[in-house]
């Protein structure tokens, strides 16, 4: 198993009225988790590299009622090299579960160049 050393950040909402800064409900601010690992647990093996990759199951909380679409990007500040983006996703549909494996809205391009999910390597 490997430190979770990249972090999931949620960055934004499309929405004609909503920014990244917005609450679904007086008190609730969004969050993202994955049952696959625990908040700065060790991620599983087949994750990585040497498993078998894809993105992790994850869970969003907190989606505002007025939300068009999801952005998402999963961002390693802590790589060997610097900065590692592993997955950028736009244009996604509302929903509160991606699953493991997945594919869901417009794929963006990672720091492979390449467009979809890469899973983390460390040394």
């Amino acid at each position: 198993m490997y430190k979770k050393t990249f972090i999931i950040l949620l960055l934004g909402l499309i929405s004609l009225a909503l920014s990244i800064e917005s609450k679904a409900e007086e008190g609730t601010n969004m969050r993202i988790t994955s049952a696959a690992f625990e908040h700065n647990a060790f991620i599983p093996v087949r994750f990585s590299c040497q498993g078998k990759g894809g993105n992790p199951p994850l869970a969003i909380e907190g989606i505002p009622k007025e939300t068009k679409s999801l952005a998402l990007i999963v961002d390693d500040p802590d790589a060997p090299g610097g900065d590692f983006v592993h997955w950028v996703v736009y244009n996604a549909p509302v929903t509160n579960r991606i699953e493991e494996n997945s594919v869901f809205g417009k794929q963006g391009v990672n720091s492979l160049g390449k467009l979809g999910y890469v899973s983390p390597c460390p040394p």
